[in-house]
Order: structure tokens, then sequence, then C-alpha cells
């Protein structure tokens, strides 16, 4: 699923020619919304994601709506998949990333996921 906290639905994310910076385009019912993310940012979040996984709690929204960003602070910790938005606890990738780390993930993982045969072998080879 393409939402994001449960109202927007991401269209695009664009690397915007020449810059560090990175367009997102977003949708909620009839209403369309725009914003530039400062990969700077981002960066500064992954760095601290990789120091103590908390930060991925206060980070800001649009932030949180990057699956990239989401995928690498999970591969640097998989704690952050705790306070990752609910979309991405039903990502494979995701969830494959942190139990391998950790089968302590699987907690966080969502219920369908939970039974994913692929998952709980991947959960079963890292312990």
């Amino acid at each position: 699923s393409n939402q994001v906290g449960g109202r927007w639905r991401l269209l695009k994310t664009l690397t915007m020619a020449g810059q560090d910076d990175v367009g997102v385009a977003a949708e909620s019912g009839d209403v369309k919304q725009a914003t530039v993310l400062h990969t700077d940012r981002a960066k500064r979040l992954l760095e601290a994601v990789r120091q103590e996984a908390l930060a991925l709690k206060v980070a800001p929204p649009e932030l949180l709506a990057d699956r990239g960003l989401i995928l690498e602070a999970v591969r640097r910790n998989w704690e952050a998949l705790q306070w990752a938005p609910e979309e991405f606890r039903s990502d494979k990738e995701v969830l494959l990333s942190a139990v391998a780390q950790s089968w302590c993930a699987l907690r966080w993982a969502s219920p369908e996921m939970r039974a994913d045969p692929e998952l709980l072998l991947a959960a079963v080879r890292q312990d």
C-alpha cells in the first residue's frame, strides 16, 4: 500500500536534477500535495538511527513516508522497525532485512507477514 498515515497516497518520488533534494508528490482524495525533502535531513536521520533506533520514532512524517529511508534504517538497525509506519510492517524486503539481524523483529511484523514461510525461515536461520 502507498498509504501514508492512513490518508495520503504516495504518487512519486523524484530526485531533482543537479540537486541533493528529493521531490515527493502525494494525494488524499481530491487534494494533491508536493513537497521537497532535503536529503541532508534524511542522511542525518540515518546516521542517528545507526547510533540509536529511537531516532526513527521522532522523525518527521515526510521522511517516514520514504520506503528507501525506512529500508536503510532497518538495515542499519533492526529495532527501527518498531517505529516504521504500518505499511512497512507488511513489506517483505523491509521485514527480511530486520529478521536477518534478529528474530525478535517478528513482533513488529503485520499479522499476515508473521505467518509468511519465507520470513519465518529467515528468522529461524538467524538465530
